[in-house]
């Protein structure tokens, strides 16, 4: 089984779409709706909440929020002397 190339899903063997970009990259998909988001629409799979892609941005977003900065360690490390 192969991948859709845009939303990330899984694509039974005898279904979906495969393209061929002019230099040789093959593109799978799963739905006509991500094949027309991706080439008709030009979107990015990460901006779309549907996608498996958009979770994968969202949990790298959240790692990088809760990691405290340097000037608020530094802080918090004066006031417990």
């Amino acid at each position: 089984m192969v991948d859709c190339s845009f939303c990330g899903n899984n694509v039974p063997r005898g279904t979906g779409t495969v393209y061929v970009l002019k230099t040789g990259k093959v593109l799978n998909f799963d739905k006509s709706k991500c094949e027309r988001n991706m080439l008709r629409l030009k979107r990015k799979a990460r901006n779309l909440k549907w996608t498996k892609h958009y979770e994968k941005g969202i949990k790298k977003e959240n790692v990088a929020a809760e990691e405290p900065l340097v000037g608020e360690k530094d802080s918090l490390e004066e006031d417990g002397d």
